[in-house]
């Protein structure tokens, strides 16, 4: 009698299947062209001497300025070139430390996701180990090491930009050549054209409909790559625009953070349609509320190995006071009395046809309308037909009259209702020595599974099923030399969808109306309707093995006795003169 529709969207790692485990082999001491860089970049550059001539077997150390950190020292070839190849995003301050010349250090190289950054000559000048030459003031590195165009996206932008929906996607908007998270000139949902976004290496979208799995709270997004052409192979799935997320990690200090934003409707001026209806104003109140906190396990600025990075929001919203309006059937209708009938414009409108009587039934011709007792519009009791009586039953009575060119005769307010979401995300980062490091991730969105209020409380309402989503991500990487490093990831992200897309626009929480049914009326047993003859004998039997009977076994609607799932359909009346809801809603909407 109806249709459910629940799906269950599963996205492993982006770079195969369930898991993916590439080894990087990097050999020589030319710049890499190393693939699967998606969390990582590439710091390069070459060492001189102050007559401009290369210097070889220099050791060259790259130090993380927030947790003091080493990755594996890089030795300069006899071209005096040097590569780090596998540098994960932060802050950095290369140091060169060579018998016979003082110590050079440059402070401030960003590396962000997948870039290749490239320093270009460093000059080291002649005098003792003991003396230090430090760099500072530097200008911005041009992007010289790829073809591809692209933009990041810093942390202070991510941190202090406003976005309502609180989806650090959004972002992509600043970059040049994009419009909202697609390139320009793009076909949507043309295949190939199409956005294509990860996090921490690992895809985020939604391979049922090409949107996000969920979103995540801005406050633990460190910063955004987009890039949007001639990038790298590794960035797979679609040729569109690719945007890439990594998530804060905690420092060698303790550092926090706290926020609170608010939106009120009654903040916002009445609509003028609003006030010439003379509708009530709508109530819709949002707050985003959260805190981060992350340093290391251990003393603050000590030899630290482990650090932690913790973020939670909060997403309370409150949404209802619409006004709503439907025309339902009258007393007389409900009687087979059609002959005060008219349509949305006042116009009498009784024409209802006998189908036993040969002929037409319109305002030119009422030979085969009925007209028991001589009243146009009037079937006969004993015509009438049980079940379409329960049906008409089924709707509340009118609270207004009909008025011409109005076409509802019931008005009411939605309910006011209250719901809230929330985002915790959680990422450790280890580095037990200077060859090994890993990181794990974990980001998780949820919001109760309680009933939605529809637009007749108590007749149309529906919930959802499993509303935790999760993405989770987790990288090893270790150096077996100065120019051979191995590296895996594993990633695996999943939504559960139960009627409504949930969690992909916004953080906040969805009030779907398109869940499952949760009135008794929903039902053809709560409906008076079991009368209703089914066209296949087993229509509404579900398979134990699918999602569906999972989804369905969990929640319990009024629908299911277990094996079938019997509801009402949606019923509608004549054209022109219905605006009746419907009794259910079906999940696929």
């Amino acid at each position: 009698m109806g249709n459910i529709s629940v799906v269950r969207s599963v996205t492993h790692g982006q770079r195969t299947g369930l898991a993916m485990l590439a080894a990087v082999l990097v050999l020589g001491m030319s710049i890499p062209r190393a693939s699967a860089q998606l969390t990582t970049g590439t710091v390069s550059g070459s060492v001189h001497d102050p007559q401009s001539a290369a210097v070889a077997d220099v050791n060259v150390s790259l130090i993380s300025e927030s947790r003091g950190t080493r990755l594996p020292d890089a030795i300069s070839a006899t071209s005096g070139d040097f590569v780090f190849p596998n540098v994960p995003p932060d802050t950095y301050t290369l140091q060169i430390v060579h018998k016979g010349f003082k110590t050079f250090r440059r402070t401030g190289i960003a590396v962000s996701p997948g870039d290749r950054v490239g320093l270009g000559p460093l000059t080291i000048e002649i005098g003792a180990v003991t003396e230090t030459v430090t760099v500072t003031a530097e200008a911005a590195l041009l992007q010289t090491q790829s073809a591809e165009r692209s933009f990041t996206i810093t942390p202070t932008a991510v941190q202090n930009l406003p976005i309502s929906n609180r989806s650090f996607a959004s972002l992509a908007s600043l970059t040049p050549g994009v419009d909202g998270t697609s390139r320009i000139g793009d076909r949507a949902n043309s295949g190939g054209g199409d956005t294509n976004v990860m996090m921490d290496g690992v895809s985020t979208m939604d391979t049922g409909n090409n949107g996000f799995i969920f979103v995540v709270n801005t406050e633990s997004v460190e910063e955004v790559k987009v890039l949007v052409s001639n990038y790298q192979a590794e960035y797979g799935r679609s040729s569109g625009l690719q945007i890439s997320s990594v998530t804060k990690s905690g420092s060698n200090k303790f550092h926090g953070s706290a926020f609170m934003i608010m939106r009120k409707s009654r903040w916002n001026e009445i609509s003028k349609t609003t006030l010439l209806n003379g509708d009530t104003r709508s109530n819709n109140e949002e707050k985003d509320l959260g805190f981060s906190i992350g340093g290391p396990v251990g003393k603050p600025g000590g030899n630290n190995k482990l650090f932690f990075f913790y973020s939670q929001e909060f997403d309370p919203r409150t949404t209802g006071g619409a006004t709503i309006r439907y025309r339902f059937p009258t007393a007389l209708e409900r009687a087979g009395d059609f002959s005060q009938t008219t349509d949305n414009q006042g116009n009498p409108f009784p024409y209802v046809k006998d189908p036993l009587i040969t002929g037409s039934c319109s305002a030119a011709n009422q030979t085969a309308c009925f007209k028991d007792g001589g009243v146009l519009g009037k079937i006969p009791a004993n015509r009438l037909y049980g079940l379409g009586v329960k049906i008409l039953n089924l709707y509340p009575l009118p609270s207004l009259p009909i008025t011409p060119g109005v076409n509802y005769n019931w008005e009411g307010t939605r309910k006011n209702q209250s719901m809230m979401s929330q985002e915790p995300v959680i990422k450790l980062d280890y580095q037990p020595w200077q060859k090994l490091r890993a990181s794990f991730k974990l980001a998780l969105w949820h919001q109760p599974n309680q009933t939605i209020y529809d637009t007749l409380p108590g007749f149309n309402d529906s919930q959802q099923y499993k509303a935790w989503f999760s993405l989770m991500a987790t990288t090893i990487n270790y150096s077996i030399g100065p120019t051979t490093f191995l590296e895996g990831t594993f990633g695996r992200s999943r939504n559960d969808l139960a009627g409504c897309v949930q969690g992909q626009g916004s953080t906040g929480p969805t009030f779907c109306t398109s869940g499952l049914p949760m009135n008794d009326v929903a039902s053809l047993k709560g409906a008076g309707l079991t009368g209703l003859p089914f066209i296949f004998p087993d229509a509404g039997v579900i398979d134990k093995s699918y999602y569906a009977y999972e989804a369905l076994n969990a929640v319990k609607p009024p629908i299911w006795d277990g094996t079938r799932s019997a509801w009402c359909r949606a019923f509608s009346g004549a054209a022109g003169s219905a605006t009746a809801p419907r009794v259910s809603r079906s999940p696929a909407g």
